[in-house]
């Protein structure tokens, strides 16, 4: 039996290897890529044919937006911006999250931003900033509803999270 890498050479192999790790969803339990729910009207049956040849790629693309783009941070981004940026139509993001995600995109946006807020907090950021602050960079419009936001996506409050990071850190020195 040939092995890949010599068949196609270790470069073209490994190639391929990161291309397929590239690939991966990261956020698995946000999407469905079999459908699951019955399409109940002829427009999203034609969104169906065009959007699931490249579901995958697209679902990938959102998610490389979201992870490494400050884009999901505005606090003017929606799916138009979004479909802007990946330069397709909104009705193939508006059909993604509709049949294709556990979530709604509201939803979406929000896990991104409190997950770097919680990254931002184990990053020191609070140090030199407030809550209010953190609460504005990651692109909430008041500190209310990154608060709710915060506590429904966490279980915990913004405090309670941060005193819990600095207790486990003191524990650690």
């Amino acid at each position: 039996m040939l092995k890949p890498e010599l068949l196609y050479g270790y470069e073209v192999f490994q190639n391929k290897i990161d291309e397929y790790k590239n690939k991966k969803i990261l956020f698995d339990n946000v999407w469905k890529i079999k459908l699951t729910e019955p399409i109940t009207n002829e427009q999203d049956s034609i969104l169906k044919e065009k959007v699931e040849l490249h579901l995958e790629a697209y679902i990938v693309e959102i998610e490389n937006i979201a992870t490494n783009s400050s884009d999901f941070f505005s606090n003017d981004f929606n799916l138009a911006a979004l479909s802007y940026k990946m330069n397709i139509p909104k009705s193939h993001l508006v059909y993604i999250f509709k049949y294709h995600s556990n979530i709604s995109f509201i939803d979406f946006k929000k896990i991104i931003r409190i997950q770097k807020s919680k990254d931002l907090i184990h990053n020191g950021y609070l140090k030199l900033n407030t809550f209010e602050s953190l609460a504005s960079e990651i692109g909430f419009s008041t500190y209310s509803s990154f608060f709710k936001s915060f506590k429904s996506i966490e279980g915990v409050s913004p405090h309670e999270y941060h005193t819990q990071i600095k207790k486990s850190s003191d524990k650690l020195i």
